[in-house]
Protein backbone atom coordinates (compact mmCIF):
# COMPACT_ATOMS: atom_id res chain seq x y z
CA UNK A 1 0.00 0.00 0.00
CA UNK A 2 2.80 2.42 0.88
CA UNK A 3 4.44 2.06 -2.53
CA UNK A 4 1.18 2.41 -4.43
CA UNK A 5 0.30 5.53 -2.44
CA UNK A 6 3.63 7.15 -3.34
CA UNK A 7 3.10 6.29 -6.99
CA UNK A 8 -0.38 7.76 -7.02
CA UNK A 9 0.72 10.92 -5.23
CA UNK A 10 3.53 11.50 -7.71
CA UNK A 11 1.35 10.77 -10.75
CA UNK A 12 4.42 9.06 -12.15
CA UNK A 13 4.31 6.27 -14.68
CA UNK A 14 6.93 3.68 -13.87
CA UNK A 15 6.90 2.06 -17.27
CA UNK A 16 5.73 2.39 -20.80
CA UNK A 17 4.48 -0.31 -23.12
CA UNK A 18 7.66 -0.08 -25.14
CA UNK A 19 10.06 -0.13 -22.20
CA UNK A 20 8.16 -2.98 -20.57
CA UNK A 21 8.36 -5.08 -23.74
CA UNK A 22 12.16 -4.79 -23.70
CA UNK A 23 12.32 -5.38 -19.94
CA UNK A 24 10.17 -8.50 -19.96
CA UNK A 25 11.82 -9.84 -23.09
CA UNK A 26 15.12 -9.49 -21.21
CA UNK A 27 13.72 -11.38 -18.23
CA UNK A 28 12.32 -14.10 -20.47
CA UNK A 29 15.69 -14.42 -22.17
CA UNK A 30 17.26 -14.92 -18.74
CA UNK A 31 14.87 -17.79 -18.07
CA UNK A 32 16.10 -19.65 -21.16
CA UNK A 33 19.77 -18.84 -20.58
CA UNK A 34 20.22 -16.27 -23.35
CA UNK A 35 22.23 -13.79 -21.30
CA UNK A 36 23.23 -11.58 -24.21
CA UNK A 37 19.55 -11.09 -25.07
CA UNK A 38 18.91 -10.31 -21.39
CA UNK A 39 21.59 -7.64 -21.49
CA UNK A 40 20.29 -6.23 -24.78
CA UNK A 41 16.70 -6.07 -23.51
CA UNK A 42 17.64 -4.35 -20.26
CA UNK A 43 19.87 -1.87 -22.06
CA UNK A 44 17.04 -0.96 -24.43
CA UNK A 45 14.54 -0.71 -21.56
CA UNK A 46 16.92 1.60 -19.68
CA UNK A 47 17.28 3.87 -22.71
CA UNK A 48 13.57 4.48 -23.28
CA UNK A 49 13.06 8.23 -22.93
CA UNK A 50 9.64 8.12 -21.25
CA UNK A 51 10.77 6.11 -18.26
CA UNK A 52 13.98 7.67 -17.02
CA UNK A 53 13.75 7.36 -13.25
CA UNK A 54 15.52 5.70 -10.36
CA UNK A 55 13.24 2.65 -10.18
CA UNK A 56 13.93 1.75 -13.80
CA UNK A 57 17.62 2.39 -13.32
CA UNK A 58 18.04 -0.06 -10.44
CA UNK A 59 15.80 -2.74 -11.98
CA UNK A 60 17.55 -2.76 -15.35
CA UNK A 61 20.94 -2.38 -13.67
CA UNK A 62 20.26 -5.48 -11.59
CA UNK A 63 19.54 -7.61 -14.65
CA UNK A 64 22.42 -6.07 -16.62
CA UNK A 65 24.75 -6.97 -13.76
CA UNK A 66 23.53 -10.57 -13.62
CA UNK A 67 23.76 -11.02 -17.39
CA UNK A 68 27.26 -9.55 -17.57
CA UNK A 69 28.40 -11.87 -14.78
CA UNK A 70 26.97 -14.89 -16.62
CA UNK A 71 28.77 -13.73 -19.76
CA UNK A 72 32.07 -13.54 -17.85
CA UNK A 73 32.28 -9.76 -18.24
CA UNK A 74 32.95 -9.13 -14.56
CA UNK A 75 34.56 -5.69 -14.87
CA UNK A 76 31.58 -4.40 -16.86
CA UNK A 77 29.23 -5.89 -14.28
CA UNK A 78 31.06 -4.08 -11.49
CA UNK A 79 30.87 -0.84 -13.48
CA UNK A 80 27.07 -1.16 -13.73
CA UNK A 81 26.84 -1.40 -9.95
CA UNK A 82 29.30 1.45 -9.42
CA UNK A 83 27.25 3.74 -11.67
CA UNK A 84 24.20 3.45 -9.38
CA UNK A 85 24.38 6.39 -6.97
CA UNK A 86 23.31 6.30 -3.35
CA UNK A 87 20.20 8.13 -2.19
CA UNK A 88 17.91 7.18 -5.04
CA UNK A 89 14.22 8.12 -4.84
CA UNK A 90 12.59 4.73 -5.28
CA UNK A 91 8.86 4.17 -5.50
CA UNK A 92 8.64 0.38 -5.73
CA UNK A 93 11.97 -1.30 -6.48
CA UNK A 94 13.44 -1.40 -2.98
CA UNK A 95 14.41 -5.07 -3.20
CA UNK A 96 16.88 -4.52 -6.01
Amino acid sequence: YHELSQHQLRHQYLGSYRSNVHYYLGQTSWAIGDYQATLDGMTRAAEEPLVQHDDRRVATGFWQYLALRKLGRHDEAAAVVNEIPEGLELVENFDY
